[in-house]
Order: structure tokens, then sequence, then C-alpha cells
């Protein structure tokens, strides 16, 4: 079953792409994001991600694996969380 976790946090500069992703997690485990066990570093570099995604990162897909995910983060900073496939 697939996840998707839009920017539902709207266009606030602050909330980083790697800060999506956590919360993304964090909302699909249904727990605070300072609960999730695995950091994210742990997976990707959280600044290079921010980076790569600061100016929207049109045209730009990222996939990686995370805390029992598969993240795809989509151009505009989209995060969708998926089943890791076996």
């Amino acid at each position: 079953m697939r996840y998707v976790k839009s920017d539902e946090y709207g266009t606030d500069t602050a909330c980083t792409v790697s800060d999506r992703v956590i919360r993304a997690v964090a909302d699909r485990e249904g727990v605070s994001p300072l609960d999730i066990s695995t950091p994210l570093f742990d997976a990707i570099d959280p600044d290079a991600l921010d980076r790569l995604y600061g100016n929207h990162g049109d045209g730009v897909t990222t996939v990686f694996e995370y805390s029992g995910y598969r993240v795809t983060v989509h151009g505009g900073g989209r995060v969708e969380l998926g089943p890791i496939a076996e």
C-alpha cells in the first residue's frame, strides 16, 4: 500500500524536505517525529537532500529507504512513502 504525503505544511520555507520526510514517516507510524528511532542521516545526507530541493528541485526525483519505507521525493518536495520491495 502506498502512502502519499504531500506538503501539508504549506509553503513555509522553514519546513525543509528532510523535515517533510521525517514528518511523513512519523505521521504514517502515528508517532511524534522525535520518536522515530532511526536518524535520517543513517539513510541519506539530510543537508544534501535539502540543498537538492532548495529551489523546488523541479524535474528531480530521489528514492531511498528509510525507517522501513521506500521514500520517494518528487520535484517540488512532495514526499511519497511506499513499501520496500523485497
